[in-house]
């Protein structure tokens, strides 16, 4: 039985203060989360490790509110933990062999979400394992410029072509691009794709229908930032999130299929999910006749050409009629970003100096400071040249 009702009217929005408090509340896990992850974020720790530990704190803290409300269906992860690096664009979240590691330098995207109630609230954020320099920076500040002008554009009365606009104008000015085929979709009670969307890069292939933001309405702000020209491509052989396709219907035949799905509808039927979640059930094995008959949907690891850099900043906002409130996001210190290239754009730098979206939660967890990546990687650095030094030494003596 569906948890969405055929009747849109049928569903709580922001207009209830009772909805709002579990927006905040999903919005303060997801970021304390992030935070948490961030931390751990060292130089040779494994990206499916980092993934893990995502996952399990957000539904241990999950379980600590709304205890009326039981964890699985109806409240718990609405974007499992994906860690993507440098060139990838996102999704990803391997499988627990993967031996993908974090190394000095690099440029992380850390990615989640939770939901209390089917109310989700999601968030992204960039960090880099040294300095922030080069291209590093310019598209790290395209991304946060980009990031910020579309959080003071999302309010009611304007549209999601003028997000669109500013988007690309805060690429361009840092001779960047934004990424092809990102989305940033209005959420509703356990939906986290509504088909009203503000789109990163319009093409002459992507294109969306334009509309005017109302009161009441959530969504999320995701902006993803290319040095490159913004083309990816799937990785479809690194893909572990999917979600049910609540539209498909197909009468399975293996039997593993069959009770797979049935674990599917009764424990994640609404929001995506991570194949490591199931890792010690055997009925996964059923995953590819769902995947045959479209009955689940990929979200493939994305990723542009080897030597570009990606940058990703997502928050959640409601558009209430106060104002724009963000329930989702962290700050970036943008004293330690050393970029090459300027902000000019009179019309960007005017939209910069409103008020930002208010921030709901009371308290936003501190994040490290940009010294501890920059000394981790020196330190890093020093280790290395030991080791090389130790090596020809012991080779010279042989």
């Amino acid at each position: 039985m569906s948890l969405i009702p055929d009747d849109d009217t049928d569903l709580a929005d922001c207009s209830s203060p009772q909805v709002v408090r579990k927006y905040e509340t999903a919005g303060e896990i997801a970021n304390k989360t992030l935070v948490e992850v961030i931390k751990r974020c060292r130089i040779g720790v494994k990206i499916v490790d980092l993934c893990k530990y995502g996952d399990v704190f957000m539904e241990e803290e999950l379980k600590k509110v709304f205890r009326d409300i039981p964890m699985g269906s109806k409240k718990g992860i609405a974007f499992p933990t994906s860690i993507s690096v440098n060139e990838v664009a996102g999704h990803f979240s391997p499988h627990p062999g993967n031996k993908a590691a974090l190394n000095a330098g690099d440029v992380v995207k850390i990615d989640l979400g939770a939901h209390i109630d089917g109310f989700p609230a999601v968030v992204a954020h960039t960090i880099v394992l040294g300095e922030i320099t080069g291209r590093k920076a310019d598209v790290i500040a395209a991304a946060w410029t980009g990031y910020q002008s579309a959080m003071r554009l999302v309010k009611k009365g304007n549209t999601n072509s003028e997000v669109t606009f500013a988007l690309t104008k805060a690429a361009e000015s840092f001779e960047c691009n934004p990424v092809e085929g990102v989305l940033s979709h209005e959420m509703r009670q356990f939906v986290i794709d509504h088909e009203n969307v503000i789109i990163g890069k319009e093409t002459a292939e992507r294109k969306v229908k334009e509309f005017k933001f109302e009161d009441f309405q959530t969504f999320q702000i995701d902006v993803v930032i290319s040095t490159g020209q913004g083309q990816v491509r799937d990785r479809m052989n690194l893909c572990t999130i999917f979600k049910r396709n609540l539209d498909a219907h197909y009468t399975l035949k293996m039997r593993t299929a069959q009770e797979f799905i049935r674990i599917i509808d009764r424990e994640v039927p609404t929001f995506p999910f991570t194949l490591r979640r199931f890792e010690r059930n055997r009925n996964r094995l059923g995953m590819v006749e769902l995947r045959n008959h479209d009955l689940v949907q990929p979200y493939p690891a994305l990723s542009g050409k080897t030597g570009e850099i990606i940058a990703q900043f997502k928050c959640t906002v409601l558009i209430l009629p106060t104002g724009t409130v963000r329930v989702t996001g962290v700050p970036l210190d943008m004293k330690s970003i050393q970029t090459t290239k300027q902000l000019l754009d009179t019309e960007l730098i005017s939209l910069l100096n409103e008020a930002p979206a208010a921030f709901s939660p009371e308290c936003c967890p501190m994040l490290p400071a940009q010294e501890t990546f920059i000394q981790m990687e020196i330190e890093h650095k020093q280790h290395s040249e030991q080791k090389n030094k130790a090596k020809f030494i012991w080779k010279s003596l042989a």
